[in-house]
């Protein structure tokens, strides 16, 4: 072992290295052999959501959805426009320190802020009955988040995509979302067939050629209530789960205050579906099916008289 002192006029020397790149100096660099460092590169296995969203990207593009990109942020305008309460679980958002704008000081909670964005362009340039759909994340402030429940559970846990290490500190949780709008009309008047309007059968159509192509079948559709989602119409909207019982999302038409917030002359459609509870749904079942109807339909009437209070569920717990 040798102990050594640094001369006074040495300020550089400061740590072992120091000594070592002086010894090297003095030994001379030519007479030290050259030698490759040996290292095991392996590669890291893909996080299996990542691949899951592009599956979901081309599915929902196949159905005939147009993919939109819309900047992760939202202001105090959108949660008015949604009917978003401060207590509500969406209102835990990151707050920005810095915002290019006003309109843009949180990040986003929901992804509907965007294509309502989005919608409203298309309309001031005067392109109606456009079909769009986002796959992005949400960020929510979990020092703010109070026990979600319902259909906001899974804003309790952190995104699978965060590192198991990095899952205990306080970063704000980020969730997966894939969501749509239907703007009206559905269908456009032409020649042969009258104008059709976009509603929530329509919107739960796509959602069920979407989801049962990724495998996700036996989807029950159940009532919430109106506060959990409050931008959405009461007695036009519904909460999708899986055959299991995990909450997927929703879907439903835009509640008629939010039309009018967002200068609407009629009330598009929404949904919005958490894929990481999708993706868990799932299982284990990597076999994806086209969204596209490979064979014409065949339509036959069937007329039942039921009481109107009489739920989906409960109708098909009948036979």
């Amino acid at each position: 072992v040798l102990t050594v002192d640094a001369p006074s006029w040495r300020q550089d020397m400061e740590r072992e290295v120091d000594l070592i790149e002086e010894v090297a100096r003095i030994h001379g660099y030519e007479n030290i052999p050259l030698t490759l460092p040996k290292m095991q590169i392996g590669a890291l296995p893909e996080h299996p959501l990542i691949d899951f969203v592009d599956q979901n990207k081309f599915l929902l593009a196949s159905i005939g959805m147009c993919e939109t990109i819309s900047y992760p942020f939202m202001g105090e305008q959108d949660f008015s426009g949604l009917l978003i309460a401060d207590d509500h679980p969406l209102r835990a958002a990151v707050r920005l320190l810095n915002p290019l704008v006003e309109q843009q000081r949180y990040m986003r909670t929901t992804l509907l802020a965007g294509l309502l964005q989005a919608l409203g362009n298309n309309r001031r340039q005067g392109t109606k009955g456009v079909r769009l759909f986002e796959i992005a994340r949400s960020f929510h402030e979990p020092k703010n988040l109070k026990n979600p429940a319902g259909v906001w559970a899974g804003l309790a846990r952190q995104g699978s995509h965060i590192p198991k290490k990095a899952q205990s500190d306080d970063r704000p949780i980020e969730r997966t979302l894939a969501a749509g709008i239907l703007d009206q009309p559905f269908q456009a008047k032409t020649w042969n067939s009258a104008e059709s309007a976009a509603g929530f059968y329509q919107a739960k159509s796509i959602v069920e050629r979407w989801l049962n192509a990724l495998g996700v079948k036996g989807m029950v559709y159940e009532p919430f209530e109106a506060s959990a989602v409050p931008w959405v119409h009461p007695g036009a909207s519904a909460l999708v789960k899986s055959a299991d019982g995990h909450v997927l999302g929703y879907i439903g038409e835009l509640h008629p205050q939010s039309t009018k917030a967002y200068d609407f002359d009629a009330a598009p459609v929404l949904f919005e579906i958490d894929l990481e509870e999708v993706l868990a749904s799932q299982g284990q079942n990597k076999r994806y099916a086209s969204g596209s109807i490979k064979f014409p339909p065949i339509t036959r009437d069937i007329a039942l008289l039921v009481p109107s209070t009489t739920t989906y569920a409960a109708f098909m717990k009948s036979f």
